[in-house]
């Protein structure tokens, strides 16, 4: 593992068992500030799992997580959201009805101060603050090239949109760190190239984040580092030339082999 002074993220032995099965069993982990760090493996390996403990929806039976030094392990997803923890998730959670900008504003809406009684009388902080949820949004749909089709209606977008979206709505709280999981499922070849250059942008604009994917063409072409779980234990860990050569990972893959990037 990385220095810790150089990681934004750290698992320290993390296990975590679903009855008498061990879904996370010791694993170690950072993800450095600023670089994409992919959590691969087969079906059934943890990854998922570790994004839930990342995110507070699971906590583990034992282990750490910290976040810029501070330990998170045990908070609620509302206070780890707080402070600074984007998540996607393999299933769309969006507001089908609502418009694509409505759907990134209603989130931002919950952190700002104008009461009901002021948004009534459309006082003058009101106004401010609904001009920073306006440019907010706004800014994260174009960060995934959505901003002209701000206003379009949610569930009509193709389903490639409707995945950038759900990242713009992670995006839209400036976290600092995006967990993403399986953004690239059920994604066409150029459909996954878009998102691969949104996510080289968003990392040459400082944004940390941890990848779980099963492309692996995606995987090995934009991640600076990848670890590797296998039946809920870490196999290997290293860049994507390392990692794809290894013995292990390759065994771990059935005896196929991994993509160049």
């Amino acid at each position: 593992m990385e220095g810790k002074g150089n990681l934004i993220l750290v698992l320290e032995n993390v296990t975590v068992f679903f009855g008498g099965l061990a879904a996370l069993s010791g694993v170690s982990f950072g993800a450095v500030r600023g670089e994409i760090t992919a959590l691969i493996g087969p079906n059934g390996s943890g990854k998922t799992t570790a994004l839930n403990v990342i995110s507070g929806l699971k906590k583990p039976n034992r282990g750490e997580v910290l976040l810029e030094g501070q330990r998170i392990t045990g908070m609620s997803p509302h206070e780890i959201c707080a402070r600074g923890v984007g998540r996607t998730f393999q299933n769309l959670q969006l507001f089908q009805q609502m418009s694509v900008l409505e759907n990134v504003k209603v989130g931002l809406h919950s952190r700002t101060r104008t009461g009901f009684l002021r948004a009534m009388a459309r006082w003058p902080d009101m106004k401010r603050e609904e001009k920073w949820v306006h440019e907010k949004a706004m800014a994260a749909l174009k960060a995934v090239g959505l901003a002209e089709k701000a206003h379009w209606i949610a569930g009509s977008l193709p389903y490639g949109d409707r995945k950038r979206l759900e990242i713009a709505r992670a995006m839209v709280f400036d976290p600092v760190i995006l967990l993403l999981d399986e953004p690239a499922a059920g994604l066409n070849i150029a459909e996954t190239e878009k998102l691969g250059e949104i996510f080289l942008s968003l990392r040459q604009n400082g944004t940390s984040m941890v990848l779980v994917e099963h492309d692996m063409n995606l995987v090995m072409g934009i991640s600076d580092r990848v670890v590797v779980l296998h039946y809920g234990s870490k196999i290997a860990e290293g860049k994507p030339q390392e990692v794809r050569r290894d013995p292990k990972v390759i065994e771990a893959y059935l005896g196929g082999e991994l993509p160049h990037a």
